[in-house]
């Protein structure tokens, strides 16, 4: 063999070699990359798992504390029971007292005071509940007038209740921040600051009772911010209570 045959021979082997270092410099090179498309695969995937399922927890509501349940009561102050009050008769007649009612955070058909005052009484009711400390007592007084009128207000403050006054009377009452055992008023506008609750409501025939039906309709309802009434100051809230009060004597 001359020296050129042995030349070509040299080359052929050497570009065989390089030829076989390149392929396995790719391969390495492939299995890297296939490495690094296999984990990026992964984590998107772990990202999209993680994505779906946060879309399908639920939402975490906000906790709603307050007091959750309100009921109108009759007080029969000789036995010292209240009786749950669903409807009451009695005549009405111009200048005199109709009814009164007190509201307690139960609904008990009946319950009796076991001689307690009524602050002490009130409160074993009212603050069993978590947050009771910024729920009030409000009222909706409703009735038509025989010419068809309606009349329907909701009371918060005191001096909501002097716009029907010619035909019914209505006094409400803070029996807890009182000296307990003493005779006391109804509540004034003044008198109201952020510890008042509404307690008690008391209906009297107005100078122009002759001119109501014979039904008038008491809501009582729990409040805790200016969010449970709507831009026109109803109640929106879902705690209350209805009572009917009937004129025996109408007809």
């Amino acid at each position: 063999m001359n020296r050129f045959a042995k030349y070509k021979k040299s080359k052929r082997l050497l570009a065989a070699f390089l030829a076989a270092a390149a392929l396995s410099l790719t391969a390495c090179g492939g299995d890297e990359n296939a490495k690094n498309i296999q984990t990026a695969s992964q984590e998107q995937t772990a990202a999209a798992k993680e994505t779906a399922a946060a879309d399908t927890e639920p939402a975490t509501e906000e906790k709603k504390t307050g007091v959750d349940t309100i009921s109108l009561y009759l007080d029969h102050k000789d036995t010292g029971i209240h009786e749950l009050a669903e409807q009451y008769s009695s005549a009405w007649v111009k200048g005199q007292d109709i009814v009164s009612f007190d509201a307690f955070g139960c609904d008990e058909q009946t319950f009796s005071s076991n001689g307690m005052n009524f602050r002490d009484l009130w409160e074993s009711y009212w603050t069993q509940y978590e947050g009771y400390e910024n729920s009030r007592i409000g009222y909706i007084v409703s009735f038509n007038l025989k010419s068809g009128e309606e009349i329907r207000q909701t009371i918060t403050q005191p001096e909501d209740v002097f716009s029907y006054r010619n035909y019914i009377e209505n006094y409400l009452y803070d029996d807890i921040n009182q000296v307990q055992g003493e005779w006391y008023s109804h509540l004034l506008q003044s008198e109201v600051n952020d510890k008042t609750r509404m307690t008690s409501i008391k209906f009297t025939a107005g100078e122009n009772i002759d001119e109501v039906g014979d039904t008038v309709t008491l809501t009582a309802f729990v409040y805790n911010s200016e969010n449970d009434f709507d831009e026109n100051g109803n109640y929106t809230g879902n705690v209350s209570y209805t009572v009917t009060i009937k004129n025996s004597a109408a007809g």
